[in-house]
C-alpha cells in the first residue's frame, strides 16, 4: 500500500492526510499544541487511533507510541546510526523525509510505502515519530 501526503503540512504542524492511490483518506493527523511534541492520529472516519509523543526527559530521542486510551504500544529510540523500535526490536534507518524498515515500509518525501500491511498503524506511527524526533533536534 502506498500512502501519499504533503510533507510540508507534516513538517509545519498542519493537518496531514495520508491518502491511498484512489485519493481516499486512510489516516490523518494533527499536531497537538496542548502537548509539545505530540501528534494525534485518526483513521479516515475521524476515529482517534492513538498518538506519538517525544519524551523530552530522555537524553537520547525517544518517541512513545500510545493508543487512544493512553496505553503505551511501543517506543522508537535513537541509537548510534539508526532507530530501534520496541517491543518488536525492528530497526528504522532514516529521518522524517526518507527512511525504511527493510521488507516492511519505506518513506520517501511525501510517500509512505507499506509492504507488510499487517500493522499499518505502526508504520504510520514510525513516520510521525521520525518527524517528532527531527523537530526535537531542531528546537
Amino acid at each position: 500500500m502506498i500512502l501519499r501526503y504533503d510533507p510540508d503540512d507534516l513538517k509545519n504542524r498542519k493537518k496531514t492526510e495520508l491518502k491511498d492511490e484512489n485519493d481516499h483518506t486512510v489516516f490523518w493527523s494533527i499536531y497537538d499544541f496542548a502537548f509539545k511534541y505530540r501528534t494525534r492520529i485518526f483513521d479516515g472516519e475521524d476515529n482517534e487511533l492513538g498518538y506519538v509523543q517525544l519524551d523530552v526527559g530522555k537524553p537520547d530521542p525517544d518517541v512513545v507510541f500510545y493508543d487512544s486510551q493512553d496505553r503505551i504500544l511501543g517506543h522508537m529510540i535513537k541509537e548510534e546510526d539508526h532507530y530501534l523500535i520496541l517491543p518488536e526490536r525492528t530497526i528504522f534507518h532514516g529521518n522524517g523525509s526518507e527512511g525504511q524498515i527493510p521488507g516492511i515500509m519505506m518513506i520517501t518525501n511525501g510517500e509512505l510505502e507499506i509492504e507488510k500491511e499487517s500493522n499499518l498503524l505502526q508504520c504510520v506511527m514510525v513516520l510521525y515519530a521520525s518527524v517528532e524526533i527531527a523537530r526535537g533536534e531542531e528546537e
